[in-house]
């Protein structure tokens, strides 16, 4: 089961495709004379403590690796060990390889897929590992493919929550065969098979695999599970964070679980003697394939993480805990750690994870006073373990179900997630005779890569090489304002102070599949010619490098790229597309787009609209009475919100220079940010500047409100330049409005100085498109 490992501190923040965020509401709450500060008060529940049941992690990374020399001799006749650690190499009558790893870093070397059913590798590929018994201590998986001439077989086992890694294969000569050919699957999954055999007998576990019967239905998941913010009542609340302001946290949990979806509600409160509080609660939720799946894999994440807290791997940014406790609840698994993470130095939190069928929770409280720990380490975890017994008992709450948006005309498609490959890339037999003639396969698609290349002794030699990618996981928002990077659903990443505070950034808009489908597009290059493709998907562009032709394309969060080569191409022949447009189609069409007569559009006709380069000052975009008419009164101006923006990827592009105004009056904020995209044409810089559009645009329009009865709104604007959006979620954000004209791309941001101040969404929403409606006039 890999686990890209990532620290689970309270403000650490998984690292995505950046954006710029207005930054609009405060972090601190309000207090009168008279009202009690958010400092822990009453009785804090006791922690159930209990032995530990997780044994440490074992791996056969010791001695021979766990496989006999008499074992090696025969899978690697004439082996030799290679620079990696148990890893074996022969040319001996062709090429044999043999390699054991143990872990997520031997797993990521070795470069298989998947480690367990509920690794999104598991379900995406279109011959998906088979299932074993018998072998380690939970459910073993084992595939044979082809890889560049090398037949390959993966074997990968549990041995206490750690993978373990088999990859036996590689290439054989063949009397009357001119070249090696692959090792079949039969050869190759016996070696892999006895390999794996030896590892797991010396490490004491079963030992003699078969193939696997259809697990027993576990428990049924919970299907409607609360949002965070509803997981903690008011009376557990005023208990550890009294008038705190609420606000959407950062937490992940379920890293590389297939089909995992995590949100989490943040509060913090500030009192006038300089102590604060800070609660998050992170929730994590696996659906269910077949019965019981989810459950089961977020118990095999859960111990993998119990272990790697405990134990304070670097790798994870986690240091040995201060105090690590296995508790008996809540839930069906459970721990208490006291710090773990690697910059836990300043808060020093307590934390509480728990597992309750598919779903697992994290409680992370910390209190400080003028910014050091203000709290004994036994009162922090007790508060976060008092919260956690409540949100455990919410969890089996059914929450009411939000009222659907209403139905909008939304220009931009909204497709179904796309969860598994086609075979053969998708590219028909057809297609392959037609355009590379009599062929060899050389990577058959296990993977996403499918490779075809002309057989020895025909006249010229053709290759077509195709590679899909699907996107599967929703990544959380970038990190907190000051820790230089930004949200990936904002354009401004600048700290804005009210009232002497720092605002903190909303909404924490997450990177959504299509939107990271978006940043893996080929960003201009002096290198290249670029040209769009029409007819083929989502968007497609087509290159041309010598003798090379390419076509790459997205449709929803897939993103496919087909790539042709003739060398006997004569020199006016170069630059062809029919036949990579050809094999590009088949591939789009296999994914479930509708392809309709794909062309290569005709290069920008010269004339062509200059891109803008410079813009007015970013004060000077609304006048002085339209601006106190929104914000209720005389307004203080600030045009030092310049930033570097780097939205998706710009190649050797100089990144684009934001510029804009925030205007404050006593009680409202309005903010303007303005980015002008460059490029080396105005082609290339209206193509920067709209796929940062569509980011924002579908990362705003799949962001969920963090508690039940949140509000949400979205609708895509029309009459405001060329592309526009309104959105809003969730009391204490901004109204804003985004909108492009060519290569200009601009966020406008209503919002209350106060939090707690009650104004609709729409009415947020309705004040910045009245402001945007002026900042386009001079562009």
């Amino acid at each position: 089961m890999p686990l890209p490992p990532k620290a689970r501190r309270l403000t650490a923040a998984v690292a995505g495709a950046a954006a710029l965020l207005l930054v609009i509401t405060l972090v601190v709450a309000r207090f009168s004379a008279d009202e009690p500060s958010g400092l822990a008060e009453g009785a804090l529940a006791a922690l159930p403590v209990r032995s530990d049941p997780v044994s440490p992690a074992r791996g056969p990374m010791t001695g021979g690796c766990g496989v006999s020399k008499a074992t090696v001799d025969a899978l690697v006749p004439g082996g030799q060990d290679r620079l990696e650690k148990c890893s074996w190499y022969s040319s001996r009558r062709g090429e044999w390889r043999l390699r054991v790893a143990a872990g997520t870093d031997g797993v990521a070397m070795s470069g298989i897929l998947a480690t367990t059913t509920a690794d999104p590798a598991f379900a995406m590929s279109p011959r998906p590992p088979k299932v074993l018994a018998g072998l380690g201590d939970d459910q073993a998986l084992a595939r044979y493919s082809v890889r560049r001439h090398d037949g390959v077989a993966e074997v990968v086992f549990q041995a206490g929550g750690t993978p373990v890694t088999i990859l036996y294969g590689g290439q054989r000569e063949i009397a009357g065969k001119r070249i090696p050919q692959p090792m079949s699957e039969r050869d190759a999954m016996k070696g892999a098979l006895t390999a794996a055999s030896e590892v797991a007998t010396g490490l004491k576990l079963p030992a003699r695999p078969v193939p696997a019967s259809a697990p027993p239905p576990g428990p049924p998941a919970i299907t409607r599970v609360p949002r965070p913010c509803d997981l903690v009542p008011g009376r557990t609340l005023d208990k550890v964070a009294r008038g705190a302001f609420r606000s959407r946290g950062n937490g992940t949990l379920l890293d590389g679980v297939s089909g995992a979806r995590t949100d989490s509600c943040e509060w913090q409160v500030l009192d006038v003697s300089g102590q604060s509080r800070t609660l998050m609660v992170t929730v994590g939720t696996v659906p269910d394939r077949e019965p019981g799946d989810g459950a089961r894999a977020a118990s095999r994440w859960f111990l993998q993480w119990h272990r790697l807290t405990r134990e304070g791997h670097q790798s994870a940014a986690l240091d040995k805990p201060k105090e690590f406790h296995a508790l008996t609840g809540p839930g069906e698994q459970a721990f208490g750690v006291l710090g773990g993470s690697l910059n836990d130095a300043d808060d020093l939190p307590g934390r509480v994870v728990f597992r309750d069928r598919n779903v697992v929770v994290e409680v992370v409280y910390s209190g400080t006073k003028n910014g050091e720990p203000a709290m004994s380490g036994d009162r922090a975890v007790r508060a976060a373990y008092t919260v956690a017994a409540e949100a455990a008992k919410a969890l089996r709450a059914v929450p009411a179900e939000r009222a659907p948006l209403p139905a909008a005309p939304d220009p931009v498609p909204a497709r179904p997630l796309i969860t598994s490959l086609p075979s053969n890339c998708g590219i028909a037999s057809a297609t392959v005779d037609a355009v590379v003639g009599h062929a060899d396969m050389n990577e058959n698609g296990d993977q996403g890569t499918c490779a075809w290349t002309t057989r020895l002794g025909e006249r010229n030699r053709r290759t077509l090489n195709v590679s899909l990618h699907l996107e599967l996981e929703e990544t959380s928002p970038a990190s907190p304002p000051g820790s230089g990077t930004t949200a990936s659903g904002t354009l401004n990443d600048e700290e804005i102070r009210i009232a002497d505070r720092v605002t903190r950034s909303g909404p924490w808009v997450k990177n959504t599949p299509a939107a990271r489908a978006v940043d893996r597009l080929p960003a201009a290059s002096e290198e290249t010619r670029q040209r769009p493709v029409t007819g083929l998907a989502d968007e497609a562009v087509a290159l041309v490098t010598g003798l090379d032709t390419k076509i790459v394309f997205r449709f929803g969060n897939a993103v496919g790229s087909v790539e042709y080569q003739d060398d006997g191409l004569d020199l006016e022949r170069v630059g062809d597309m029919k036949p990579v447009l050809r094999a590009a189609s088949d591939a789009a069409r296999a994914l479930g787009a509708h392809v309709r007569s794909p062309k290569v559009a005709a290069p920008p006709a010269p004339g062509a609209a200059p891109a803008k380069t410079k813009l007015p000052g970013g004060c000077a975009l609304i006048p002085t009475g339209m601006v106190e008419q929104i914000v209720k009164g005389k307004a203080e101006t600030d045009s030092d919100v310049s930033v570097t923006r780097d939205i998706g990827p710009l190649g050797s592009l100089d990144k684009p220079e934001a510029s804009g105004c925030v205007w404050k009056s006593e009680h409202r904020a309005l903010s303007v940010v303005a980015t002008p995209f460059p490029g080396r044409s105005s082609h290339e810089a209206v193509q920067a500047a709209t796929r940062a559009y569509l980011k924002l645009h579908l990362n705003s329009r799949a962001e969920e409100p963090i508690s039940g009865g949140g509000e949400k709104y979205f609708r895509a604007v029309t009459g405001l330049g060329e592309q526009a959006f309104a959105a809003y979620v969730e009391d204490g954000t901004p109204g804003r409005v985004v909108f492009r004209v060519r290569n200009v791309l601009v966020e406008v941001a209503f919002a209350p100085k106060d939090p707690s101040e009650r104004m609709p969404g729409a009415e947020r929403v309705a004040l910045a498109q009245r402001a945007a409606a002026e900042v386009i006039k001079p562009l």
